[in-house]
């Protein structure tokens, strides 16, 4: 029960709203330590729970009067402005009973009024990397007060290029108490640098075995000759095999669009989803693949 933590009334009155009764397992093993104010290192995969198991302990921390804001008390990172979005929609929902204000700075949206934002200070920044560190090297952004840290997707954000932009932000917060990172994978060299650099004697929370991923997902390999072979194959999966919707990654933009139009012309009711988008058509592809 969320009730059995250690958390403000105002936070278990948000629960209730919500209609939470018990915890995940990654909540259940992550709230109570970080309510501690220890460091976590927690491997769980996607969906599990785990954006309440660092935004509830962080509310936690910050609650109080109202008062006058002055500098960002807690920073969230991940790696796209789509996740970004979601965690603060989490986040509002958790502080509703109380006077904790959030922000969001991701690439896509308007700068100046990002800056405009930044200066009536939100207690909880979210963010992506490369647009908080446009807005820090544009004078707007300051992180030396921040107190928690919160790198989620991790892994993803070092897959993604952004290894740079995350320890310069990590830099930035020179007196943070408390670091946690979360991750759906336990990463290679990459992510373990990553942690040696970020975190303080923290505790590793593997909540999901590799096995327990692909227990009920089917993964196979097949290979082709070349691109025009590739299509084929993809051609005959959609025609044959038995699903409700399907993803198709490629390696490039220009393939993306060339497979989307390919379905297109075939009748498949499909979207195209890549950097060259902007952000309504992006929001647009999501929302009708996932209603």
């Amino acid at each position: 029960m969320f009730s059995d933590f250690a958390l403000h009334e105002r936070l278990l009155k948000a629960v209730a709203e919500l209609k939470f009764v018990e915890p995940t397992p990654v909540q259940a093993a992550a709230i109570p330590l970080a309510l501690e104010g220890r460091d976590l290192r927690v491997t769980a995969q996607t969906g599990s729970g785990k954006t309440a198991a660092f935004v509830l302990p962080i509310l936690n921390r910050l609650i109080g009067p109202a008062k006058i804001r002055v500098s960002i008390k807690a920073l969230i990172l991940l790696p796209t402005r789509e996740l970004a979005q979601q965690t603060l929609k989490e986040v509002e929902r958790f502080s509703q009973f109380t006077f904790i204000k959030s922000g969001l700075i991701t690439g896509g949206e308007d700068f100046k009024v990002q800056a405009a934002m930044l200066r009536k200070v939100p207690d909880i920044l979210i963010g992506t990397p490369g647009r908080l560190l446009e807005q820090l090297n544009a004078g707007n952004l300051d992180l030396k007060e921040v107190e928690v840290l919160v790198l989620d997707e991790a892994d993803r954000m070092l897959d993604m290029g952004f290894s740079e932009d995350v320890q310069r932000l990590v830099d930035e917060c020179p007196n943070r108490q408390q670091t946690m990172l979360f991750s759906a994978t336990t990463g290679g060299s990459g992510l373990r640098e990553m942690i040696g650099k970020v975190l303080n004697n923290a505790e590793h929370l593997q909540l999901n075995q590799v096995s327990q991923l692909n227990a009920t997902t089917r993964q196979q390999v097949i290979t082709a000759d070349h691109n025009q072979h590739k299509e084929q194959i993809v051609n005959w999966l959609l025609a044959n095999e038995t699903y409700q919707k399907a993803i198709i990654f490629t390696n490039t933009r220009a393939m993306a669009d060339r497979i989307y139009g390919r379905l297109v012309a075939q009748d498949y009711k499909a979207f195209v989803l890549h950097g060259e988008k902007d952000q309504k058509d992006r929001q647009l592809a999501i929302l009708l693949v996932f209603l």
